[in-house]
């Protein structure tokens, strides 16, 4: 099984006379369950009247975090919240000191349904990987109703068509995901 049509064409390269099916992950039927922004602001203590975005994800280069906090430079009047974990998350964090961006803030590792306000609470979610196959934080954020900006790799243009759930712009762009951003907001 891939989860890309890039990772197809990969397979199919590598060995010819396999049988690849395209596959993507699935959520559990809590992330469909309605919470306003209203609420969830509440619940986490954020101000009703910001535009915050979120992003979601392990802290690797590969997710495009630096190209996140970059673009963020170009849209003062946003709060980014970072969640998630991994072997790069404290370079990330002295990157953002190193820059003096001071509308970017990392909340660490939330998991399963205490993530639910999180994305419930969000004017957008942001995913700028450079490599993904069919994101399940893009899929939990989708059943939000959270609009997405996201890149041109593997199976995410699948699942966000431009302009309907979200944006679509190439990767290793901030300029590009701060438009997008502003579009959604």
């Amino acid at each position: 099984y891939a989860l890309s049509p890039q990772e197809i064409d990969y397979i199919k390269k590598r060995a010819k006379n396999s049988k690849i099916r395209f596959q993507t992950m699935g959520i559990d039927d809590f992330y469909f369950s309605p919470m306003k922004k209203e609420a969830a602001r509440k619940k986490l203590g954020w101000p009703l009247d910001k535009k915050i975005v979120v992003n979601l994800g392990r802290m690797t280069h590969i997710k495009g975090i630096k190209y996140l906090i970059d673009a963020m430079k170009e849209l003062p009047e946003v709060d980014l919240k970072v969640i998630g974990y991994g072997p790069q998350l404290e370079e990330f964090k002295e990157y953002t000191k190193s820059k003096k961006i001071k509308n970017v803030e990392f909340l660490g590792a939330i998991f399963g349904k205490n993530k639910l306000p999180y994305l419930s609470a969000a004017d957008a979610f942001i995913l700028p990987s450079s490599r993904e196959g069919a994101s399940v934080s893009v899929m939990e954020a989708l059943a939000r109703n959270v609009p997405i900006v996201t890149t041109d790799i593997a199976g995410m243009p699948l699942m966000i068509k431009d302009e309907k759930e979200g944006y679509v712009v190439p990767q290793r762009n901030s300029s590009e995901i701060a438009k997008a951003v502003k579009k959604i907001l």
